[in-house]
């Protein structure tokens, strides 16, 4: 009985300290570690949950904004893995399944290919393991940007094709978009012309829809140019060419300096 007594006193105490010091540490790494030693002894409530999750996602967003806005792709990678370890710690297998496959695109743009491939696979594993068929897909694009990056054009193609069989199935607008973009950059790459040209008209009919994000507006204006430029077509060439700049104008207005992040992948 006095052992009992004296356990449950412990948990009070400590329950009391973390409290404490969690309102003291202001940090977002401080709270999130608090909330982390409370989910160890089992004293997490529902809004703590919830606060925890949304903490490790300004991480996370953190780094999404510093590959989108300034493609810092190694600013991004450290608030990745930062963001990894806590989804980690929260036994979140989906969150972190999410970030790693995220992780393996940021070291393909840093030309570390073997370690962004593997880290995609172990994505594709977490997600299979949740029976998570749309985490296979996602994981899917970022291996053909991986395989881009590394000159295997073929793979890409292989890859991005593979996911934009799933996502037709699903009658994703979005993510089938994302998919024709990237194939259309590639075919670009490839030199096959043709097949690109097809997917920039697939491509145009679906950027006709409302509500599309600006980063694939601008990929897209982007890659239509820069076909119709290769392939002498100049009025299409300039129509597309000013599309992108008046987007670009208006994201600055905005507060967003931002450029196509194909267009950074062009100037290697």
């Amino acid at each position: 009985m006095k052992n009992l007594f004296a356990l449950s006193f412990l948990l009070i105490t400590i329950c009391s300290f973390s409290q404490q010091a969690y309102q003291a540490d202001t940090t977002i790494d401080g709270k999130i570690k608090l909330l982390l030693d409370k989910k160890k002894i089992q004293t997490l409530s529902d809004q703590d949950k919830k606060e925890l999750k949304n903490l490790i996602y300004t991480i996370q967003n953190k780094g999404f904004e510093l590959d989108e806005i300034s493609h810092d792709y190694k600013g991004a990678l450290e608030q990745t893995n930062k963001a990894i370890s806590f989804w980690i710690e929260s036994s979140d297998t989906i969150s972190e399944a999410n970030l790693r496959k995220y992780k393996g695109y940021l070291l393909g743009n840093l030309g570390q290919f073997s370690e962004a491939k593997s880290e995609i696979h172990t994505a594709i594993y977490l997600y299979q393991l949740k029976h998570k068929e749309f985490g296979v897909a996602v994981s899917q694009f970022d291996l053909s940007k991986v395989y881009d990056n590394e000159s295997k054009f073929d793979s890409a193609v292989y890859f991005a094709n593979s996911a934009l069989r799933y996502w037709k199935t699903q009658g994703d607008t979005f993510r089938i978009l994302s998919n024709k973009i990237e194939l259309m950059h590639l075919f670009i790459k490839l030199r096959k012309y043709d097949k690109a040209e097809k997917i920039q008209k697939e491509s145009e009919k679906l950027n006709i829809k409302k509500g599309l994000p600006w980063q694939q507006l601008i990929d897209f204006y982007f890659l239509s140019y820069t076909l119709f430029e290769k392939t002498n077509n100049n009025s299409e060439a300039t129509k597309y060419k000013n599309l992108y700049s008046k987007k670009i104008d208006s994201l600055k207005k905005e507060g967003k300096d931002v450029t196509s992040g194909y267009a950074i992948r062009w100037r290697y």
